[in-house]
């Protein structure tokens, strides 16, 4: 088996003596989608006193290379309307598994209450449909003419390609190519085996993995690594965390020239206590001079505004 696996399925399932439903829940059969295990679960969540049917689902494998691969999901789930004519209710959900939840899916699918009176529970069942389509890299698969170096982490070797590293990472372009760097296995130390594994994945175009958990320590591996793309992900995940201080986002963005999330961050920049205070802070003394200009044209764009700094509050 390739160490890439791009699938698609759709597979559907009807769910009988469903009435009694509770939190404990129902779960299908376990189905495969290229190499990884799945299940359904149905179930009912309770939110502000309103009942709802929830819809999950979760990852049900035990692969002893789990550590070593990541794998995509875009996933449509649809609940079959049996009345003749009816419209069928669908939701989509994009998972990106690597270990961090085995579960994803919707807690309010669809209110209880609703479900017979619109056909969709009839003789004490439901049907539920998924389309499932997978993304998946197995770091563990050497692979003659396909792989060419190894990493090895914590006793474990996650598998590679080097042209796939050099053309994303002038750190590994410099390493194999300039300095002609002929090892096929490089020891990697001072990293956990999953941080390592989403960085790895950061140069397979189709996964990415930064999230709240793992954010700072991407973005410190994409700087030593010289790593574009994975760069370019930590930059969107701040760009859209949208519970971060202004200050925090401008202190990346001057750090690691992010420029889209430096010109969102100033943008966003409608208080003028708020900019004096960023004016006046230590972090703003240690701003590079291109990043402490583009602020202070924020300050001169109040001033056009309103005439005046003092006494004013908003852009």
């Amino acid at each position: 088996m390739n160490p890439f696996v791009s699938n698609g399925n759709k597979l559907r399932w009807r769910f009988e003596n469903v009435k009694d439903l509770d939190e404990i829940g129902i779960l299908s059969d376990v189905f495969i989608i290229g190499p990884t295990k799945w299940k359904i679960e149905v179930l009912t969540k309770m939110t502000k006193d309103v009942k709802y049917l929830a819809i999950f689902l979760y990852y049900a494998g035990d692969n002893e290379n789990e550590e070593q691969w990541i794998c995509q999901v875009d996933s449509t789930m649809k609940l079959i309307c049996q009345n003749e004519n009816g419209n069928d209710v669908s939701k989509t959900i994009l998972i990106k598994y690597s270990n961090n939840s085995n579960h994803f899916g919707w807690p309010q699918f669809y209110k209880w209450d609703d479900l017979d009176n619109n056909g969709y529970m009839k003789n004490d069942s439901i049907i539920i449909e998924v389309d499932f389509n997978l993304k998946y890299y197995d770091f563990s698969k050497n692979i003659p003419n396909l792989t060419d170096v190894s990493f090895k982490v914590e006793d474990t070797e996650f598998y590679t390609n080097k042209g796939i590293l050099c053309i994303q990472s002038e750190y590994f372009y410099d390493l194999f190519i300039n300095k002609n760097h002929d090892k096929q296995v490089i020891e990697i130390k001072d990293i956990e085996l999953n941080e390592f594994r989403l960085f790895l994945a950061s140069f397979y175009s189709f996964f990415d993995g930064v999230e709240y958990t793992n954010y700072e320590k991407l973005i410190e591996l994409a700087e030593k690594y010289k790593v574009v793309t994975l760069h370019t992900n930590c930059e969107n995940y701040l760009m859209k965390n949208t519970g971060m201080p202004v200050e925090k986002k401008l202190e990346y963005a001057d750090k690691y020239d992010y420029y889209d999330l430096m010109k969102q961050s100033i943008n966003s920049l409608n208080n003028a206590r708020r900019i004096k205070n960023i004016c006046k802070s230590y972090e703003f003394y240690k701003f590079k001079d291109s990043t402490k200009r583009m602020i202070l044209l924020r300050v001169l764009d109040f001033v056009s505004l309103h005439g005046s700094w003092a006494g004013r509050e908003h852009l």
